[in-house]
């Protein structure tokens, strides 16, 4: 599957590409039920970031928190998609740490992660092979995405 920008994409497009959002931040007392857990912290409660996938006329939702997209990074840079992209990959960062009870309820902090998430997301989906990769996959739930747009 191929990543495109929001901006760039279609759901005209085939199912080959698609495109993910972060549109929404809350604070959740337990993990949401509908996605596939990835790695991460466990307690609760804990800040979570709506992530829409989009392929074709599919959309799929999963909430994510700043600690599984730091498990994402922590598996694309152990076992790069090749050994080419490696530099690429080690020069992504991730948005700082902070304490999370400072900033639950400081909606423009949340706001902000919430757009530095993306950006990091969507730089680790333009380096080629990063979209194939089992943690990516994992993470965005593109397999079940591929079942269900067939």
């Amino acid at each position: 599957m191929f990543f495109l920008e929001p901006e760039d994409w279609s759901p005209r497009f085939e199912r080959s590409f698609f495109t993910v959002r972060l549109n929404s931040h809350a604070v959740l007392a337990s993990a949401p039920t509908k996605c596939v857990l990835v790695g991460g912290k466990t307690n609760h409660p804990a800040v979570y970031f709506s992530l829409e996938v989009l392929c074709g006329r599919t959309t799929q939702v999963c909430s994510r928190r700043y600690s599984q997209f730091q498990w994402l990074l922590e598996r694309v840079t152990s076992t790069p998609p090749s050994s080419g992209v490696e530099p690429e990959i080690r020069r992504l960062k991730m948005p700082p740490k902070t304490c999370f009870l400072n900033n639950t309820r400081d909606d423009d902090f949340l706001s902000s992660r919430q757009e530095e998430l993306f950006r990091f997301l969507s730089d680790l989906l333009k380096i080629q092979g990063v979209t194939d990769h089992p943690a990516m996959v994992k993470f965005l739930g593109l397999d079940q995405l591929n079942a269900h747009s067939k």
